[in-house]
């Protein structure tokens, strides 16, 4: 690990403004090729998956709780990555949280990601643009040992500060694909036996269809449902009953309650 013997005192230091700029446009983080993580908990996820290209931190900030402390300890002299200490006003302009734990990582996005070549679970986002359940999916996803998870046109960036959050690590436990257009989409659908679209009303009832196929499970937006795109994919669609005046879930639960029928349906077959 390359240490330099000196903070960063400045606000204005072009390290810093790198990962402001990071930070807030996800233009900047495809052209670069880099993403940013924060806090103890997903740099040591980042640090694990080897994808942590250079770690600021604030000693200061670290020594204030005992895992923080345990974490700087730990840091290990490997020379896999550059490390640069930043003062603790400075930390705070670098930080995205509003109370920063004194840790954050510049990671690499992964290169030419793709499906497992036997793909049988994975989860479109339909133009889902929200970013907290964008990461309750992604979280799902990883917990049910999704093949895949892949950002359809019009979703959020995967890579956005608030899903990363959200997804707890996820992003380094599953393949995530971001499509661009209507062509990708329908490459990547095509391969799954059935795609089942998530619906709020109007569909069968989720434990009712056979999940044990490969599939592919879309969920639309928020505020409009699964677009025309998603649709023109469908093969099933899956409700999911409620209790009397509850008009929804939120997608990331749906999402979260439809890929854990398909695990309960695969772990039955597997032990019968």
């Amino acid at each position: 690990m390359s240490v330099i013997p000196h903070y960063i005192m400045s606000k204005d230091n072009p390290q810093i403004k790198r990962v402001r700029a990071l930070l807030q446009s996800s233009r900047q983080r495809r052209k670069e090729g880099a993403f940013v993580v924060e806090g103890v908990r997903l740099v040591e996820e980042a640090l694990a998956a080897a994808r942590v290209a250079t770690l600021f931190i604030c000693p200061e900030l670290l020594a204030s709780h005992a895992r923080s402390r345990a974490f700087h300890d730990g840091l290990a002299a490997d020379g896999a990555y550059a490390l640069i200490h930043v003062a603790p006003d400075v930390f705070a302009a670098l930080a995205d949280t509003a109370t920063p734990q004194g840790v954050v990582a510049v990671c690499s996005l992964p290169e030419d990601a793709a499906l497992a070549s036997q793909a049988t679970l994975a989860v479109l986002l339909d133009g889902v643009q929200d970013p907290g359940n964008a990461g309750m999916i992604l979280r799902a996803a990883a917990a049910a040992n999704a093949d895949g998870v892949l950002f359809g046109p019009g979703s959020v960036d995967p890579y956005n500060p608030k899903v990363l959050r959200g997804a707890m690590g996820a992003h380094f436990r599953t393949t995530l694909l971001s499509l661009r257009g209507e062509d990708d989409v329908h490459a990547v659908a095509g391969r799954f036996a059935q795609r089942i679209v998530a619906a709020a009303r109007d569909g069968e009832r989720y434990d009712t269809l056979d999940w044990t196929e490969p599939t592919l499970l879309i969920v639309g937006a928020e505020a409009h449902g699964t677009s025309d795109l998603g649709r023109s994919l469908q093969t099933a669609a899956a409700s999911i009953p409620l209790a009397r005046g509850v008009e929804s879930l939120n997608v990331g639960m749906a999402a979260g309650v439809l890929l854990f029928e398909a695990v309960r349906q695969r772990l039955n077959v597997s032990e019968a």
